[in-house]
């Protein structure tokens, strides 16, 4: 998992900076966007999971993603686990 997540970044920014000439078919809103003032937020939903099984998950997340949460600069609380239930309640699922 950590290894998608950091290429689909790298990915992104390279083509945001023109790595990738014309080939790169992102829309329009992510070639305009000032990258160095975006906040990265990690979420991961789980679907059908207690409340209480979700501390130990994020924590050992935060674990594995701490190289890339370091060279990101990603804060530690915006790597957060949620349930389907949570996710409805921030707009992230129907």
């Amino acid at each position: 998992m950590t290894s998608k997540l950091s290429n689909t970044l790298q990915l992104l920014i390279s083509g945001a900076i023109g790595r990738h000439g014309e080939s790169y078919d992102a829309p329009s809103f992510f070639k305009r966007q000032d990258y160095g003032a975006i906040e990265i937020k990690i979420v991961l939903v789980i679907k059908d999971h207690p409340l209480e099984w979700l501390e130990p998950i994020s924590d050992s997340l935060k674990k594995k993603l701490a190289p890339f949460t370091r060279i990101w600069r990603v804060k530690s609380e915006n790597v957060v686990v949620i349930n389907e239930e949570m996710a409805k309640k921030f707009g992230l699922a129907s």
